[in-house]
C-alpha cells in the first residue's frame, strides 16, 4: 500500500471523526461519540427484537416530527403529503413502489417540520427498515394493508393541515404502532 493511499484513508477517517491526531504523538481511534456520521450495520439486526427497538425510535422521532409539521406546514407541504398518499393508494401499485411512496410520505412530514435534522434521521431510520417492510408486506393482504394505511395517513394529513400538533402526534403514534403490529415487528 502506498503512502498516498494511507494518507488519504487517514484523512477520510479523521474527517468522519473516527480518528484524531495529536501532534507529536500520532493518530488514535476517536471515542465513538466523536463520530460525525450515524451508522447502523446490517449485522445490528440479528433478531426480530432489534427491528422492534428501531421501530420504537421511529415512533418517538416521527410523532414529534408530525407535531412540528402541524406548526410549520405550508400549502406546498400539504400538496406533497396528499400527492404521496394518492400514489400509495393507487390501485396499480406494487410492493416496492408502495414502500417508496410510504417512505416519501414520512420524509414529507419531516420536511414540513422545517427541521433538516429530522429529515436526515427519519430518512436514515426508514432506509434501515425498508427491506424488512417489503418482506413483511409480501406476507399480508396487500390491498387491505394499502387501504388501512391510507386511512391512517389521511388522518395524519388532516391533523397537520388543521395545525393540530397534538392530534398529529397521536395520529402518527397510532400509525407507527399499527404498522409495526401489521408487519409483525
Amino acid at each position: 500500500m502506498s503512502d498516498n493511499t494511507v494518507r488519504e484513508a487517514v484523512a477520510r477517517l479523521r474527517h468522519e471523526g473516527l480518528l484524531i491526531s495529536q501532534q507529536g504523538k500520532g493518530v488514535f481511534v476517536a471515542p465513538p461519540e466523536d463520530g460525525r456520521f450515524l451508522s447502523i450495520t446490517d449485522g445490528s439486526f440479528s433478531k426480530p427484537e432489534d427491528f422492534r427497538k428501531l421501530y420504537e425510535v421511529r415512533k418517538i422521532l416521527e410523532s414529534g416530527t408530525a407535531a412540528l409539521a402541524a406548526k410549520h406546514r405550508d400549502a406546498d407541504d400539504i400538496l406533497l403529503l396528499t400527492t404521496s398518499l394518492e400514489k400509495m393508494a393507487s390501485t396499480s401499485i406494487d410492493v416496492e413502489t408502495y414502500t417508496a411512496a410510504d417512505m416519501f410520505f414520512h420524509r414529507s412530514v419531516a420536511s414540513a417540520s422545517k427541521n433538516p435534522f429530522l429529515v436526515l434521521f427519519i430518512s436514515f431510520v426508514d432506509s434501515k427498515l425498508k427491506e424488512s417492510i417489503v418482506l413483511a408486506l409480501s406476507s399480508l393482504d396487500f390491498n387491505q394493508t394499502v387501504d388501512i394505511t391510507a386511512d391512517e395517513h389521511n388522518k395524519i394529513i388532516e391533523c397537520i393541515e388543521a395545525g393540530n400538533s397534538e392530534g398529529s402526534r397521536i395520529a402518527m403514534v397510532e400509525h407507527v404502532e399499527n404498522s409495526s403490529k401489521r408487519l409483525g415487528i
